[in-house]
């Protein structure tokens, strides 16, 4: 699915972030428990869902604005996906969310 044209074109105009929630490798974050992930994304978007797509616009170091959220773990249908990726790019934020720091490291 990302390797398709038609996707890779609209992803190209997105920072892509991935989060952890089940094994974290630690090359990438090896001070979070996945554990914080995982409820981290539960508690956020009420979804513990993987992978959950979610489209976010950054309003300052510890908030971002939710802008849409695609919850098909499995892309199947890709017109739906490509319109998610598309009307994320001009869609107003939903809500603002709080990014809380992550754990100290212990």
């Amino acid at each position: 699915m990302f390797s398709l044209p038609e996707v890779q074109k609209r992803l190209q105009q997105y920072l892509q972030v991935h989060l952890y929630t089940d094994v974290v490798p630690p090359a990438f974050q090896p001070s979070t428990p996945p554990e914080w992930n995982r409820d981290f994304q539960w508690n956020v978007f009420g979804d513990a869902q993987l992978p959950l797509y979610v489209i976010l616009d950054p309003v300052s170091e510890r908030q971002a604005r939710v802008v849409r959220v695609y919850n098909e773990g499995k892309i199947n249908d890709l017109a739906a996906f490509i319109q998610f990726l598309e009307t994320g790019l001009t869609a107003p934020g939903v809500r603002i969310i709080d990014i809380p720091p992550p754990p100290a490291v212990r």
